[in-house]
């Protein structure tokens, strides 16, 4: 029931930034929501475009033996999430 909840107040918000949701429902035993087709690049390109600028920065960082910047570290912990989906699939 919170699915449905959620994925209609979802589909409520009207704003040039939010994808709008066309739909909602359940079919075969899993719940979906319908939203419109953006072009361009998949969530996957970008999060492995930021790793692969983390892991330079990293790099650069390590080399000069200074303190990690937060942001990086939680790039680094993003990449190491991923990468054990990836190996789950």
């Amino acid at each position: 029931m919170t699915y449905f909840r959620v994925a209609q107040a979802a589909a409520l918000l009207h704003h040039d930034h939010i994808v709008p949701v066309f739909g909602i429902g359940f079919d075969e035993g899993a719940h979906y929501y319908a939203m419109q087709l953006i072009d361009g690049h998949s969530l996957t390109k970008v999060i492995q475009e930021l790793i692969a600028q983390a892991s330079e920065e990293l790099s650069a960082t390590y080399l000069r033996d200074e303190p990690v910047p937060g942001r990086l570290v939680g790039v680094a912990r993003a990449t190491m999430i991923m990468a054990a989906q990836q190996q789950q699939q």
